[in-house]
């Protein structure tokens, strides 16, 4: 977040049912900072580099409301949205959520709420709004923010980060020298944001998921180093899917961030799909038992093993899974419309090192996000690699055709799938 310096907030506008008062917002309010203490939480640079959270017993919170008379009240939170986003933030000082009643006439119409993601990640989110929907009268479920630090520092705690380094450690003595570099780059601007917009990838991944017995996210996590290999020719293939941690005592219904980046090794090269498939189970379920662990311990474990090896490592693919389940749609008979490509934007500044995928829902198929430092990723090979996956997905699905590959740079490949 430094790096990037943004607090990533997550959020938005929310409408307000009718008959709700400015003072029932703020008494909401009033019992979520009581009840959650992930939202008076505030950190502080330690003087050994690393942060340190603090969590407030008591405080003021500022509420912004905002009359916009004869403005529509949506333009104006959505303005107000993108000021909040983008106004500088203090982790040290801020509170970790901002908010405004939007208003017209003296009567709330939105709500513009964003938290900083580092006190709160999507299933947090969602926690937060089910516990407010319901407002129970017992504690809170699941563990707090300092909580989580006490079992941390716990033996327990310490046991299960000096474990997830030692696999962590093993992983990285296994990764083959970065092979990342664009010829041609780096651009300007030097990251660049995409996106895929697919609708032969999602059914094509149902029946894999099917037929096969594995997961979604192991599907896509399979097609993503198969892609990866064909695209940049790397063996085996390095990836750092998101791990949510809520299967983690404590966690699954924790208001707090418990997402981490953990890292799994895939071997491809000559290798059928279905047995890629079987590996990447293995590896991401051993990846996710070692998710869980202190993230600035992993970094220093990478740059000792960097520079035990005189090497730098492919450690910076990243796999976001964001799609939400039981969101799947449903897919109409006839042809599947062929798959979008393009770029959305770009900056400078930002951390990113070498690519970032992003599995999204989209209405009727699925969104491949793709986020590239050009340095490192050309962004013909970064739509070839979506492109890539969508094709291997619907040539796997189809069962194969007349025994060829599909066309890895086409991505067009349409067929009759059984759509269930």
């Amino acid at each position: 977040m430094l790096q990037d310096e943004s607090w990533w907030p997550l959020g938005g506008v929310v409408s307000v049912p009718p008959g709700r008062s400015l003072g029932d917002l703020v008494e909401e309010t009033r019992w979520r900072l009581c009840r959650f203490p992930a939202l008076r939480t505030r950190v502080k640079m330690g003087a050994d580099g690393r942060p340190r959270q603090r969590v407030s017993p008591s405080g003021v919170f500022e509420i912004d409301v905002v009359e916009v008379g004869e403005e529509d009240p949506v333009v104006a939170a959505t303005r107000l949205a993108a000021q909040y986003t983008d106004t500088a933030f203090d982790h040290e000082h801020d509170w970790p959520m901002r908010m405004a009643v939007v208003c017209r006439n003296g009567q709330p119409a939105h709500v513009v709420v964003l938290v900083s993601h580092l006190v709160i990640d999507a299933a947090g989110v969602r926690a937060l709004v089910s516990e407010t929907e319901a407002r129970p009268e017992v504690p809170p479920r699941g563990q707090t923010s300092l909580e989580q630090a006490a079992w941390q520092a716990s033996a327990a705690g310490r046991r299960q980060n000096a474990a997830a380094l030692r696999y962590w450690g093993e992983v990285l003595n296994a990764v083959p020298p970065s092979r990342f570099q664009n010829p041609h780059g780096p651009l300007s601007p030097g990251i660049w944001h995409g996106a895929y917009d697919s609708y032969a990838l999602l059914p094509a991944v149902q029946v894999i998921s099917e037929r096969s017995g594995f997961d979604l996210p192991t599907v896509f996590l399979a097609l993503f180093a198969v892609a990866m290999h064909r695209v940049r020719g790397v063996d085996p293939v390095i990836v750092r899917p998101v791990v949510d941690n809520r299967f983690r005592p404590g966690l699954a219904d924790a208001v707090c961030t418990a997402a981490q980046h953990g890292v799994c090794l895939i071997e491809v090269s000559g290798i059928a799909f279905e047995e890629v498939l079987q590996r990447a189970a293995r590896s991401a379920r051993t990846a996710f038992k070692y998710a869980y662990v202190d993230p600035w311990d992993v970094e220093v474990l990478i740059q000792r093993v960097e520079i035990e090896r005189d090497a730098a490592l492919d450690t910076h693919c990243r796999l976001n899974y964001r799609f939400r389940a039981g969101t799947a749609p449903e897919f109409a008979p006839g042809p599947v419309p062929p798959g979008t490509f393009r770029w959305l934007d770009g900056n400078d500044g930002s951390p990113l090192k070498h690519l970032t995928l992003q599995i999204d829902n989209i209405p009727g198929g699925v969104r491949l996000g793709l986020h590239i430092n050009t340095a490192a990723f050309a962004p013909d090979d970064a739509e070839t690699l979506a492109r890539v996956m969508e094709s291997v997905a619907v040539f796997e699905a189809s069962g194969g055709v007349d025994g060829q590959r599909p066309d890895d740079r086409s991505g067009s490949m349409i067929m009759d799938l059984d759509r269930g």
